[in-house]
């Protein structure tokens, strides 16, 4: 058994918590969701009188989602044995995995195009 913290966790309930989150963290969810050219594709848009979807162009990911999922999975959840944080933890492994995803499918997606139309980098 480990030693718990002064709210009655684990220390290694703590410790796994705060390394979900900080591969969170590393993932900059929001920002690499947001479109490089946001203003731009919006003002496409506009003037094609709202008619024609705007391009936009995502992000280059700052890390190797491999091995950001490597990590993840590295990460021993099931070390820790209070039967509520245990099924929570993998609760939150699994969103951060789907989300390392999302950005894998969405910049793969736009390195596609990119290939596809050169003079459009």
């Amino acid at each position: 058994m480990t030693s718990r913290g002064s709210g009655g966790i684990d220390a290694d309930a703590l410790a796994i918590d705060a390394r979900l989150t900080e591969i969170a963290r590393e993932l900059n969810l929001l920002l690499n969701v947001t479109p490089m050219n946001g203003a731009e594709a919006w003002a496409d848009f506009e003037r094609s009188g709202f008619e024609s979807a705007p391009t936009l162009q995502s992000r280059p990911l700052d890390f190797d989602a491999d091995l950001v999922k490597r990590d993840l999975y590295n990460v021993e959840i099931e070390r820790v044995e209070d039967s509520a944080l245990n099924p929570l933890f993998r609760a939150k492994r699994d969103e951060i995995a789907r989300q390392i995803t999302l950005l894998e499918r969405a910049s793969d997606t736009v390195h596609l195009r990119s290939m596809e139309n050169p003079g459009n980098r």
